[in-house]
């Protein structure tokens, strides 16, 4: 049963993460990492790209895909961070450009969140039981881990031990840090994705969507009836076994941007109560718990590096309390353009910048207004309702 829920889970969000787009998955037997484009909704200059140029496009994606998944798998024995991760105290390894773009990044985000956001928390993940060699069991009810083992894990769960130094060179300062960029590779490989797109169609007008996982980047408009119009974009309902409809909320009129969602409905257990969720507060060395299950980022895609930016803010704000979270939103919007959705356990829901939602969820959730927020608020009824159903279901 967890099997086959855990499957619908996944498939719904693959389906519907993207309304009204035709998507063509390119799967790859040995690989971890899975993109897509919309084959019935490529343009280039208002004509749609013709299936040879199409076909020859996705394999040269793939090659990027591959290229980049290669250097960051935690698994690969000749991959960068593999190799880093198996690193001595006050040892340093070279690592590829992208390996090195990408800890670039989160070195820079990881200030910008007020460490919100960090990917050095693998210790804490496996701890947790949510790390790769659990899947299919991430939600087996468990015992919580004592609280020796927690702050133990937090002592190897320090990013400001991974040292960024001159010509791609990285040194660790403690040994049992280890790294796992599975919350931002998905992002990065779809901006290199972008970026290999806007410079083959250089000058030319591009509408097309390119999804990499749970990431996805938006260029241009959507064709309907040869009419093009503004992408309509999906919200995932996190609370769908309450409400049966795949999507709880639309945001319409969505162009030239990269948006992801982190949510606690992916990887996830029941105990006591509470949900617990494979996204962990790197403080508290515990599955993140202040009442948001879910959070929605776009970013223009006119920033740098647009997609890898969003998946980091919906991370960070899912670690925040509600009213930081929010905060750092609106300073984001100020600063880039991002916009964001976020749903909390009380099961109203809070909208950052010039965005239009549409609430199909049929009541379950309600807007209100950022500023009547508090990051101290209670489940409401309906949220005990699911969390009984969901523990019925795994136990």
């Amino acid at each position: 049963m967890r099997r086959f829920v855990q499957f619908i889970t996944v498939l719904l969000f693959v389906c519907f993460c993207l309304t009204g787009c035709s998507v063509k998955n390119q799967s790859k037997s040995n690989y971890f990492v899975t993109f897509s484009v919309s084959e019935n909704n490529f343009y280039i200059n208002g004509e749609k790209i013709p299936d040879k140029d199409l076909n020859l496009l996705l394999q040269e994606l793939e090659m990027i895909c591959n290229k980049v998944e290669n250097a960051v798998s935690v698994k690969k024995q000749e991959s960068d961070i593999y190799k880093l991760n198996e690193l001595s105290s006050n040892q340093t390894i070279t690592v590829s450009d992208d390996v090195y773009a990408i800890l670039s990044i989160c070195k820079n985000m990881y200030e910008a969140t007020q460490q919100s956001f960090s990917p050095a928390l693998f210790s804490l993940s496996r701890l947790w039981g949510f790390t790769p060699e659990n899947e299919g069991h991430y939600s087996d009810t468990r015992v919580e881990p004592s609280q020796e083992d927690i702050q133990k894990s937090i002592i190897d769960s320090n990013f400001s031990d991974i040292v960024l130094g001159e010509n791609n060179s990285v040194k660790k300062l403690n040994e049992n840090t280890k790294i796992d960029l599975g919350g931002v590779a998905k992002g990065y490989i779809n901006d290199k994705l972008k970026n290999y797109i806007v410079n083959k169609y250089a000058n030319q007008k591009i509408d097309c969507a390119i999804t990499v996982m749970s990431n996805t980047i938006i260029l241009g408009e959507y064709y309907e009836n040869n009419v093009a119009r503004g992408w309509r974009i999906g919200i995932e309902n996190p609370r769908q076994p309450l409400n049966k409809k795949a999507n709880c909320l639309r945001v319409v009129g969505i162009s030239d941007s990269a948006y992801t969602t982190s949510s606690d409905c992916y990887r996830f257990y029941i105990d006591n109560s509470n949900v617990y969720c494979h996204i962990i507060d790197g403080v508290t060395g515990k599955p993140v718990n202040n009442g948001i299950i879910n959070v929605t980022v776009f970013v223009p895609s006119r920033i740098d590096f647009c997609s890898t930016i969003a998946d980091i803010y919906s991370t960070a704000t899912f670690c925040k309390p509600l009213t930081d979270g929010l905060t750092m939103l609106q300073t984001a919007n100020s600063n880039i353009g991002l916009s964001a959705v976020v749903i909390c356990n009380d099961y109203n829901y809070y909208v950052v910048g010039d965005v239009t939602v549409e609430n199909l969820s049929e009541g379950l959730f309600t807007q209100k207004n950022i500023d009547d927020a508090s990051s101290l608020f209670d489940k409401c009824d309906k949220e005990n309702e699911y969390i009984k159903m969901m523990y019925d279901l795994y136990k």
